[in-house]
């Protein structure tokens, strides 16, 4: 109970005073020649959370800790058990895991997208929304044999409401080392999946409403498409793109993007191109939110996930460089260690987060720990 009651206070205190700005996270896919892909996500929030880095080797007993009540979060009637058949590499956010990539360069994020409803099936075994990054980074090698695993789960909402009535849920996206990807959306207690190398940019909700509801991720897509189109057409492209800070219109402008970045082979221009896609899309200092009081976003990290040479990047804006972990020199062997590096500590609601000074390669510096108190897991 005492782990239950942690987990409700740091899932309120990570979530309070959201915002349509508040929760402007992006997720995109670079893919080069040669085999070069990458991914690369923002994470921006209105506040400093606890963010940690974790290297997790195979061999970890796991469960789905999906408790389907506020008053025990942590664990549910119906939790998923599995022992992991991958390391990986994950940033957890007090305690939640929302993004990250596995020993066999499959990479997973979460972004925010209020508003989503996700069904229970009663012959299925659930895994929080909090863990499902972990579950899929522990059990799958390809996108292809995730769509698979996940439809065979609950994937079960955080069962805790913001003070605005909101809801603590988000958007699942994977790509693996081929460069495919999916993206899951949950909608009136039904799943969703978009697949296919052409879903290569996430946001989070639209607040465009259509009819009686809302732009899902798929007609989010339909306005990038519309710019796409409106753009070929121009005689100096591109003559039209949307400015806003909306999830289809950064949609819009980053697969603009995409569609014409250079498809490098020397992995290293592949990376310079993948960081400059993504600071495109960066409140790289606290942006203030018109018509909205006190609401000021910033991105508290950002990743790159290198998925041929598996090679992870954390990229803070208060730091003048990015900083990574080289994942194929570590040892993931089942009774490998634990290891962290801590990215950033939060200071409470109302001051800036301490943000730790690391540099380069840090590959050595990650430190043998145990493991998060609120995760449920053995090694």
């Amino acid at each position: 109970m005492k782990k239950a009651k942690l987990l409700l206070l740091l899932l309120v205190g990570a979530s309070a005073g959201l915002s349509p700005i508040a929760d402007a996270c992006t997720r995109f896919t670079y893919e080069g020649a040669n085999g070069n892909v990458l991914t690369g996500r923002n994470f921006d929030w209105d506040r400093g959370l606890n963010n940690v880095l974790w290297v997790l080797p195979a061999g970890l007993t796991r469960s789905g800790q999906a408790g389907r009540t506020a008053t025990n979060p942590l664990q549910g009637p119906k939790d998923l058990k599995w022992v992991s058949k991958y390391g990986s590499i994950v940033v957890a956010s007090n305690g939640g895991i929302g993004d990250g990539m596995n020993e066999k360069g499959l990479s997973a994020s979460l972004t925010l997208d209020d508003g989503l409803e996700y069904g229970i099936s009663p012959d299925k075994k659930d895994v929080s929304l909090q863990f499902v990054v972990q579950y899929v980074l522990d059990n799958f090698a390809t996108v292809d044999e995730a769509v698979k695993g996940i439809k065979k789960i609950n994937v079960v909402g955080v069962p805790v409401k913001l003070p605005n009535g909101s809801s603590y849920e988000f958007l699942l996206t994977l790509t693996d080392a081929t460069g495919d990807n999916a993206v899951f959306q949950w909608e009136k207690g039904g799943m969703k999946v978009y697949h296919g190398k052409q879903y290569n940019v996430t946001a989070n909700q639209s607040y465009a409403p259509i009819g009686k509801g809302r732009l899902n991720f798929g007609g989010m897509y339909a306005v990038r498409d519309y710019y796409r189109g409106v753009n070929n057409y121009a005689p100096t492209s591109p003559q039209y793109l949307p400015g806003t800070y909306s999830s289809e219109d950064r949609i819009a402008r980053l697969g603009y993007s995409l569609d014409h970045v250079p498809k490098e082979s020397e992995i290293n221009h592949a990376r310079k191109w993948t960081f400059t896609l993504l600071r495109s899309v960066m409140p790289s200092m606290p942006y203030a939110e018109p018509n909205v009081h006190g609401a000021d976003d910033i991105t508290g990290y950002a990743t790159v996930a290198d998925l041929k040479y598996k090679r992870y990047y954390i990229d803070v804006p208060y730091l003048l460089a990015p900083y990574y972990v080289d994942l194929s020199r570590l040892d993931l062997k089942p009774g490998a260690p634990m290891r962290k590096l801590v990215i950033a500590t939060s200071n409470g609601v109302e001051k800036p987060q301490t943000v730790e000074a690391h540099t380069g390669d840090v590959t050595e510096s990650l430190v043998v720990s145990k493991p998060d108190p609120i995760w449920n897991i053995k090694n």
